[in-house]
């Protein structure tokens, strides 16, 4: 049995049904004036109509939104130029009323669609006629979907750290970089804080490492809350050091978001029976800030705010210290009394 085309003459293309309607995707056959020749059962079953109801009839006047879009120009250009065409899904995902089973039919859920479209081995004395091949790729996009989803979560875990959610060192890197080069372009101060948890190995060894991730989520979250203004970065440096960066930010302006820091971190009340405050857990604090050139690196930026650290510890913890120079004797330590 065969599905004969539409006759030129007394020539005509056989179409083996059994051939058509084994192949699990959409074929159809149209002549030189558009007319159906061919429309196979996976057709009949996607669209709701029969071989009856199309056959010998206008493509466009069965599908008429097709006319408009780029099946439409594609199918024109390969009738009258021969010019095959490949309709991408994701500029033209369901360009035919196609259905996968009746719910998704009611409820107007399209199949997701490639389409190909080419003339017909052309034989001696047949007609001209051109092929649609429409391919199901839902689970092509379905695949893809997950695979991009996957690249950001592969990117999201490369950029932040696993335990306190933020950013982590290689985002810091970058990030850091970044607003150094922007501030020396535009000659803009840019400053960074340096945060690190007082006494954090005995609270280790006192409480159990479990108590310490408990610890250092806590102290990120209370940091992260504080430090909201776009462009700035709370990122963990490693264990139980931090840095903020702050750009557009001179050293008095970054001294007072670390004093904020402080406060807020003393404020969640985390017992640490060692501490020589008040018996809760605590932070010190280096602050350097510079109008960087061209040739500085933003790691002399943090070798300061190290420098004014290492101060802020030997002055009892607990502490702010900024770095007004170079060295740790230029270290200003700001008083544990808040200004009124």
């Amino acid at each position: 049995m065969t599905i004969e085309s539409v006759k030129a003459g007394s020539a005509a293309v056989q179409w083996p049904t059994w051939v058509a309607d084994s192949i699990q995707m959409g074929l159809v056959v149209v002549d030189l004036d558009g007319k159906v020749c061919l429309f196979n059962r996976w057709m009949v079953e996607s669209s709701g109509l029969t071989f009856a109801q199309v056959q010998g009839k206008n493509l466009f006047g069965i599908f008429p939104e097709l006319s408009e879009g780029r099946v439409g120009g594609a199918l024109n250009a390969c009738l009258h130029s021969g010019l095959p065409a490949v309709l991408s899904n994701s500029l033209n995902p369901t360009p035919f009323p196609l259905y996968s089973d009746a719910q998704q039919r009611a409820q107007g859920v399209r199949r997701q669609q490639s389409v190909r479209i080419m003339r017909a081995p052309k034989q001696d004395g047949t007609p001209l006629q051109v092929l649609i091949e429409i391919a199901d790729v839902a689970s092509a996009v379905r695949r893809e979907r997950m695979l991009k989803e996957q690249a950001l979560e592969l990117k999201k875990l490369s950029a932040f750290d696993a335990l306190t959610g933020l950013a982590n060192r290689r985002s810091l890197d970058d990030v850091l970089g970044r607003e150094f080069r922007r501030a020396a372009r535009g000659n803009l101060p840019i400053a960074i804080v340096m945060v690190d948890i007082d006494l954090f190995k005995p609270f280790n060894d006192t409480y159990g490492h479990p108590a310490g991730d408990r610890c250092l989520m806590e102290v990120a979250k209370a940091m992260q809350g504080l430090v909201n203004r776009p462009g700035d970065m709370v990122a963990r440096y490693g264990g139980e050091e931090f840095i903020v960066v702050l750009p557009e930010t001179d050293l008095d302006g970054a001294v007072a978001v670390a004093r904020e820091l402080r406060l807020g971190v003393q404020a969640l009340q985390i017992a640490h029976s060692i501490s020589r405050h008040g018996g809760v857990l605590t932070i010190s604090q280096g602050v350097a800030a510079s109008v960087p050139t061209l040739s500085d690196t933003f790691e002399s930026l943090i070798a300061q705010a190290d420098v004014a650290l290492y101060a802020a510890k030997r002055a009892g913890r607990n502490r702010v210290a900024a770095l007004r120079g170079g060295a740790e004797v230029d270290a200003e330590i700001v008083p544990l009394a808040e200004p009124q």
